[in-house]
């Protein structure tokens, strides 16, 4: 799993799936408080520094529930280190999870160990959607 945060969205790579992930809304707040030591009590800190309004928290829950179905996040009890939140919303939006398929076959391959004296991996079946490898060895010595 790979995640970064862009301005007020964050993208989610699930490399074993070949899905990536877009998140947005509140749901990014509250992801930029984590780790919890007790995700209720997350979700309640959440609200009380971010005063969403009732529709927004329960769209926010329901975004929650989805990237716990689809294994991005999980919920842990247990002693964390906690950090301070520090991002904010500039303006209040919806929280959403919008998931991408179109680079599934990409982003399933493991190109780093998968890369061999022959180049790229090839996608067994199928032509091979990355670019073929330019040169030779000998060029680029």
């Amino acid at each position: 799993m790979v995640a970064d945060r862009f301005e007020e969205e964050l993208v989610v790579a699930h490399l074993e799936k070949g899905l990536y992930y877009s998140v947005r809304g509140g749901i990014v707040e509250l992801l930029d408080a984590m780790p919890f030591d007790d995700a209720s009590r997350g979700k309640l800190e959440w609200i009380d520094r971010c005063n969403p309004d009732p529709a927004e928290i329960e769209q926010t829950q329901k975004v929650w529930e989805m990237m716990l179905k689809e294994e991005l996040i999980l919920e842990y009890s247990g002693q964390m280190d906690r950090r301070k939140p520090d991002f904010m919303l500039e303006k209040r939006i919806p929280s959403e999870l919008l998931t991408f398929g179109d680079m599934q076959d990409l982003l399933a391959l493991d190109i780093i160990h998968e890369v061999d004296d022959e180049g790229w991996p090839e996608q067994e079946n199928e032509e091979s959607s990355l670019p073929e490898r330019s040169g030779s060895d000998e060029d680029s010595a």
